[in-house]
Formats: structure tokens, sequence, C-alpha cells
């Protein structure tokens, strides 16, 4: 069963597109149709993929990793030098990556270190809420109510982290 949509791209792309591929199919196909019908067909069906909620989340999810990492970074580089910015930036990425293993293993262990840990998962920022790769690897989209407690995660601890650093600096004497 071949639709009329898939006939016609199928015979527009035989040797066009063994010249070129899609886009000379595409622009062999187009110089016989109207217009804003090569505009539609292409942002219907080459360009805009029909199932995007995957990249909408990932997009949401980038912001919210970028934002937290932004603020630890504009945090130390109202105090600190840039070699210390960097190097600071850099631990918060990747503590905030392992602070899930670090807990988990320090949780194990019982006692006082079971407090540090549990600590140690409040203060630091727990980067690993916006990696998909877990919904990836089960095949699976992560939902909408997961993308948007993360977004608020990533609000809230962005707004705190930069409140606390202008407070902070309101205090500061300048030379």
């Amino acid at each position: 069963d071949v639709t009329s949509d898939e006939a016609e791209r199928v015979s527009a792309e035989g040797p066009a597109g063994a010249l070129g591929g899609l886009a000379c199919a595409v622009s062999v196909k187009a110089c016989y149709m109207a217009p804003d019908d090569v505009i539609w067909r292409y942002m219907k069906r080459d360009f805009v993929p029909h199932d995007i909620w995957p990249v909408v989340a990932a997009a949401i999810l980038s912001f919210g990793h970028v934002a937290i990492v932004a603020a630890f970074t504009v945090a130390l580089a109202a105090y600190a030098p840039p070699v210390i910015v960097a190097t600071g930036t850099l631990a918060v990425y990747l503590i905030g990556h392992l602070v899930d293993y670090m807990a988990a293993s320090l949780s194990a262990v019982g006692g006082p270190l079971a407090a540090v840990a549990r600590a140690a998962c409040w203060l630091v920022p727990n980067l690993e809420n916006f990696n998909l790769s877990d919904h990836i690897s089960r095949g699976e989209a992560a939902s909408p109510i997961y993308v948007v407690l993360a977004l608020g995660y990533a609000i809230v601890y962005s707004s705190v982290v930069l409140g606390t650093t202008v407070f902070a600096f309101s205090r500061r004497e300048m030379p």
C-alpha cells in the first residue's frame, strides 16, 4: 500500500535522488508544483518531525542544566579570579553529575556519613535530573510532568544561588 504522496516522493526521488540526494529530488519536484504547496509539504513532511516532544523536552532540560551551571559561574565570578571561576564551575558540573552516586555510596555506610550525604544532596545541584539518557535507554519519552518539575527545580535553584550572590555582593565594600 503506497499512498499518492509516497508514490510522488519515490518517483521524484528516483533519478534525481541518485544524482544529488534529497535536496536535488525536492528541487526537481518543486519545478512542477505551486510554491505554496512546495513550502507546505517540505515543512510538514521533511523539516518538522511528527513527534517533536522529545526535542522540546531535551531543549527545556538543557536550558535548566545551563541555568544552574551559569548561576554558579556568576556566583563565583563575583568574588574570585577567572582561574578559580573556571575550576569551580568544572567542580560544580562534575559533582552535580556525580552527587547521586556519592550519596548512594555514603548512605550505604550509614551513621554520620549518611547525614553528610543527605546534606550534600540538598546543597549540591543534582544535574542528573536534566539527563535524558535514562529515558532514552528505556525507549520512552520524558513525561511533561517530569520536564515541568525539572524546570521548576532549575528555576528555584538558580534563583536561590543568584539571590544569595546578590545579597552577599550588596554587603561587600567596593574599593
